[in-house]
């Protein structure tokens, strides 16, 4: 599933899922928000119903990407900057939480990035 934020404030409803099949029982699913909306997977997948395509969220897995930051030991970037990114990089939303996906459905992979 790729959610995609459009340039509008909402979309509608009819305009909102995209489903394309890809061959042995495998689907992609776009989504489109407007910048006002929020990005609810489980309520975007219960969209799919009315193109055909059932999914119990329940029984799908997720694969979410995450990314550690780590201090280098030599940076070109300003400490107080860089002391004011990892802040922000720390209090941000995880995807889980931001597209309000059961959290006992998701698989992280994740990369440490050195700054």
């Amino acid at each position: 599933m790729k959610v995609n934020s459009e340039d509008s404030p909402r979309v509608p409803d009819g305009q909102r899922i995209e489903v394309e099949k890809l061959g042995k029982g495998f689907y992609a699913v776009t989504a489109h928000v407007g910048f006002m909306e929020r990005a609810d997977v489980p309520s975007l997948l219960e969209q799919c119903r009315a193109q055909g395509l059932a999914i119990d969220i329940m029984e799908t897995t997720f694969f979410l990407g995450r990314e550690t930051l780590i201090p280098a030991q030599k940076s070109d970037l300003n400490p107080i900057m860089a002391g004011m990114f990892f802040w922000l990089h720390s209090s941000a939303l995880s995807a889980t939480r931001f597209f309000s996906i059961p959290p006992n459905r998701v698989v992280e992979l994740g990369a440490q990035i050195e700054i």
